[in-house]
């Protein structure tokens, strides 16, 4: 997993983005993959979350695979979105990649840049987290 490589896009990024393609007048009409293509490793994210702070716990793929289904049996369903599939033992890929590079062009055409997540955009990705878990346990 820490090998996987991980996108973290920035909805007001996204949003600019998908101004800055639409604002683009010409005959094409192509179909965009909007994304931020500054792709970290699922290391280098734990390295983030670190450096900010965040004590992170490495395991192996087999250890993490144990918790998971640990997780799915007690009902804890909701943290395992998108994270049992992979770790099926019969889990195919998907053949289709998804990539940007017409989208990558035409944006860098047009001024536009992705910004690199770095630990400032991590610091305050977690703090939104740490903050929704507080309000969601004073509403219970």
């Amino acid at each position: 997993m820490l090998a996987a490589r991980v996108e973290m896009t920035p909805a007001d990024a996204c949003a600019r983005a998908i101004i800055a393609l639409a604002l683009i007048s010409d005959n094409i009409l192509p179909i965009y993959n909007v994304y931020n293509t500054n792709l970290l490793t699922g290391g280098d994210l734990v390295n983030l979350m670190e450096a900010c702070g965040r004590r992170i716990r490495v395991v192996s793929d087999k250890e993490f695979a144990a918790e998971l289904s640990e997780l799915s049996r007690r009902g804890h369903l909701d943290v395992l979105t998108g994270l049992m599939e992979e770790l099926n033992p019969g889990y195919r890929p998907p053949t289709i990649t998804v990539t940007a590079e017409l989208t990558g062009r035409r944006l860098k055409d047009v001024g536009f840049e992705w910004p690199a997540i770095d630990e400032a955009y991590v610091s305050r990705f977690m703090s939104l987290i740490e903050a929704e878990r507080a309000e969601r346990r004073t509403e219970s």
